[in-house]
């Protein structure tokens, strides 16, 4: 698989000083432009002596990643936008006037140099949102062997790779940080999830939270999960058919509070468990209510 080394891209209406790098593209991911920019200037509402450095979003251009991206803006935080799509992810970045970088997630490589970009840029790197991921509604017996990989080597396989290389420059640099895993209550058993593939993905994503913060913890590296449940964005709406549109409608008369999860409840929780000192190796639901555990 082909490795890149990656750029950080900046909007260049902002002006600032230009930076290029050689650049070799990499399945799903394509460069980012060498342009200049600049960072926005606000009040910090949170201890800049702390929390300085940069928070990294994977999957940061999707409907949950973007509102996650919006949160931590909103509260100080120098955020970075990683998306496999360039130019979602420099619209993003554009909008919140932050940092962008792209990265196929399932190139260890390219997700190394990725995050190297970001240390140089940035100095650190404090906190990663693992935000990526794919799925679509199937049929126990229609998942193949193309479906399973596919998921598994983006919202498994990709978490591990972004932790790895985030917390091995945690570690090393000493001071700290925090994971966040944007899981699924499917990897707690939901039924009404789109299909057993994509559930085992969520309950590998679990499983690695819960061993990676015992094995972090040393470091100060807090790892934390938060589970979506069914919530309004593209992703639930991938398939606008008949049976798929009745299938939504049930899954609401399901929920307790009697309404889906909006993008800016996830990025909510993500935000605190960011910034929640004390919290490693939990997995927070933020459903109306469907799965307790």
């Amino acid at each position: 698989m082909n490795t890149s080394r990656s750029s950080i891209g900046r909007h260049p209406i902002w002006g600032g000083r230009s930076k290029s790098a050689q650049h070799r593209a990499a399945p799903c991911g394509h460069r980012c432009p060498d342009d200049g920019g600049g960072h926005r200037l606000q009040e910090f509402k949170v201890s800049t002596t702390r929390h300085e450095g940069a928070y990294l979003v994977t999957g940061g251009a999707g409907a949950i990643g973007t509102a996650i991206c919006e949160r931590l803006v909103d509260i100080g935080l120098s955020v970075v936008v990683a998306d496999a799509n360039e130019q979602a992810a420099e619209d993003v970045a554009g909008r919140l006037k932050c940092d962008y970088v792209t990265v196929d997630l399932r190139d260890r490589a390219s997700v190394d140099a990725a995050v190297e970009t970001v240390v140089q840029e940035h100095s650190a790197i404090r906190g990663v949102v693992n935000c990526a991921g794919v799925t679509r509604l199937m049929d126990f017996f229609e998942i193949s062997t193309e479906d399973w990989n596919w998921m598994m080597d983006i919202n498994a396989l990709g978490t591990m790779h972004v932790m790895q290389a985030v917390g091995s420059r945690m570690r090393d640099a000493g001071a700290g940080g925090s994971i966040v895993n944007v899981a699924s209550i499917a990897g707690k058993g939901y039924r009404q999830t789109s299909n057993a593939a994509y559930a085992a993905t969520k309950g590998a994503v679990l499983a690695l939270t819960k061993v990676a913060a015992i094995q972090l913890a040393p470091f100060d590296i807090r790892v934390n999960a938060v589970c979506p449940g069914p919530t309004n964005s593209p992703l639930l709406n991938v398939h606008n058919t008949p049976e798929a549109q009745g299938r939504i409608a049930e899954m609401v008369e399901h929920v307790p509070l009697r309404r889906f999860s909006e993008p800016s409840d996830i990025a909510a929780a993500v935000a605190y468990l960011l910034m929640a000192n004390a919290v490693t190796g939990q997995s927070m639901n933020v459903d109306g209510g469907l799965v307790f555990d």
